[in-house]
């Protein structure tokens, strides 16, 4: 923009004064055309300052009034480096570097704000002569009138903690005459050259959406993250600095997502961090997620024997277990419907046990079985598995005679079991014409005879 400044004729002017007023001081401009450089501001850069140039203009020269000046010494050239209107974070605290050139003596420079802390930090060649601390956020400073081709002054400016759009204004104040300290009353002809200069104070991020407490085990988890910034323009960015493995943060053009879904091995707490920035500040969502349980069905950890059944049965040890920590396996409860020569057994330590001998009557299938466990809240599970029961053969309990001699008796006393109880034997022998099988007791018979000479040779026996 262009600033313009004028001066006039000799006359008596009084500066505000800040510790009665209040306020900055304002722009009383007039005659003298004076340039504001602008430039690019960088946030990440550690200091700015206000930047003001002013260059005198000959009192004979195209821009000059007639009698506006008498000939004292006036202000020549003010300058705040770096230049530009920068953009801060709350609580950003910024040095100003303030150089002031003329021509003459000059009465001082007041510097004020309406926002934030003003603070001197060095004035080479200056006394302080005035200084107001009780208007908040300004300070007010002049300087004994010399005759120096400049002076040079530091500040810092520390940013409020509300976030808006805040004016630095500076007045450099040139003498040519009496000079009356603490009242700043100035004599001379000179202009009071002036500028303004506004700081934005970035407004950070913020998470609109309320993050939720908790979420059931085994069901999908979805949390809608809602930001936003007071700022028009800011882009946002968020992040989870902390994350439980189990939940994933997703973005596209339209939505901010944390998802997931938890199994058994994630019931508990789990603390998630989510972050928004907008490059200069940043805000954090850290909220403690809870995975509630929910009742898994126990389960069957070992097989039971099935298919073709002879003889006893016997399925021990029957493992179960349940996913669910207040449910071990001696809390669990197995049951069995099927065939009614299987009994069931709790071993006492977790495990169990399903055994019995079936007998005649038991022959035949496939019969179902089905074996159930259950856990303190009803889940349950259950393994079915079929048999089919047969017969096992008898057994010879005795070793056959193989020599008979012509004209000599021979006998071979037969004995048979069978481990099927109840089973009824019958024996039979199929051989040559001159054995005879007798029948005994139960499992028991005799095989006789006496072989002649036509018999001598080698004879098939069943």
């Amino acid at each position: 923009m262009i600033l313009a400044v004028e001066y006039c004729s000799p006359r008596r002017r009084r500066v505000p004064d800040p510790r009665r007023s209040g306020a900055v001081p304002s722009l009383r401009l007039a005659c003298a055309a004076l340039a504001l450089a602008g430039g690019l501001f960088s946030a990440q850069a550690g200091a700015f300052s206000l930047g003001i140039s002013a260059r005198n203009v000959d009192a004979t020269g195209p821009n000059s009034c007639s009698g506006c000046h008498t000939g004292g010494a006036y202000l020549s050239d003010i300058r705040i480096f770096p230049p530009g209107n920068p953009t801060v974070v709350r609580g950003a605290v910024r040095t100003l570097s303030v150089d002031v050139g003329t021509d003459g003596p000059f009465a001082g420079f007041n510097l004020g704000a309406d926002g934030g802390r003003l603070d001197i930090v060095v004035g080479e060649g200056t006394r302080l002569t005035d200084q107001n601390d009780a208007v908040a956020g300004q300070l007010t400073h002049a300087t004994v009138a010399r005759a120096a081709p400049s002076v040079s002054w530091q500040f810092t400016w520390t940013a409020p903690g509300q976030p808006g759009t805040y004016t630095l204004s500076g007045c450099a104040l040139p003498v040519d005459g009496e000079r009356v300290d603490g009242a700043q009353t100035v004599t001379g002809d000179g202009p009071t050259v002036c500028a303004t200069k506004t700081i934005t104070v970035n407004a950070p991020p913020a998470f609109d959406s309320a993050a939720p407490a908790s979420t059931p085990e085994d069901a999908p988890f979805d949390y809608l993250v809602v930001v936003s910034d007071a700022d028009p323009g800011d882009t946002l960015t968020v992040t989870a600095p902390t994350l439980p493995d189990w939940l994933t943060l997703s973005a596209d053009a339209d939505d901010v997502r944390l998802q997931g879904t938890p199994t058994n091995d994630e019931v508990g707490v789990h603390r998630v961090v989510l972050e928004v920035s907008d490059g200069l500040d940043s805000a954090q969502q850290a909220f403690d997620l809870t995975v509630v349980n929910t009742n898994d069905p126990p389960a069957f950890d070992t097989e039971p024997p099935a298919g073709i059944q002879r003889g006893t049965y016997r399925y021990d040890p029957i493992r179960v277990s349940d996913p669910d920590a207040d449910d071990p396996p001696a809390q669990l409860t197995v049951t069995f419907t099927g065939l009614e020569w299987l009994s069931l057994t709790n071993n006492g330590d977790g495990t169990w046990a399903l055994a019995g001998t079936p007998t005649a009557a038991h022959f035949g299938g496939p019969f179902r079985n089905v074996l159930r466990v259950t856990d303190g809240d009803g889940a349950f599970a259950e393994r079915e598995f079929f048999l089919t029961v047969e017969s096992e053969p008898p057994v010879f309990t005795t070793q056959p005679v193989e020599r008979a001699v012509e004209g000599q008796a021979y006998r071979y006393e037969i004995g048979v079991t069978d481990p099927d109880p109840g089973d009824r034997l019958q024996i039979g022998a199929i051989g040559p014409a001159w054995l005879r099988l007798t029948l005994g007791a139960e499992g028991t018979a005799v095989l006789s005879g006496q072989p002649g000479v036509a018999d001598i040779g080698e004879h098939p026996v069943v």
